[in-house]
């Protein structure tokens, strides 16, 4: 279980890295990797289908943009997760303040 772990961290970092200098075609790598996993936390904090796949793609959206912030050799799974569930929380926000 460790070595997939770190097998599925390892690509992500990669993808990362490659999306930084460009390479759109690393989105694909990371979606494989996390997309479910991103859907399921989405669907986890907002209760809502629709919902959990507009932060899925509000996710690689920012991941896009924000690529080149990531720290290489860090947790990449970690850090996608993370965008993910704070995009979900901050969507949850603006969902009762209206």
């Amino acid at each position: 279980m460790l070595s997939t772990k770190v097998s599925l961290n390892s690509a992500c970092d990669s993808a990362l890295g490659r999306l930084a200098s460009g390479d759109m075609d690393a989105l694909e790598i990371i979606y494989d990797k996390l997309g479910r996993r991103i859907f399921l936390m989405a669907l986890s904090i907002l209760r809502d289908p629709h919902g959990a796949e507009d932060i899925m793609q509000q996710t690689f959206l920012k991941i896009t943009e924000a690529a080149g912030a990531y720290t290489k050799g860090t947790n990449a799974t970690a850090w996608i997760l993370t965008t993910a569930r704070n995009l979900s929380l901050t969507s949850v926000k603006l969902i009762i303040s209206r």
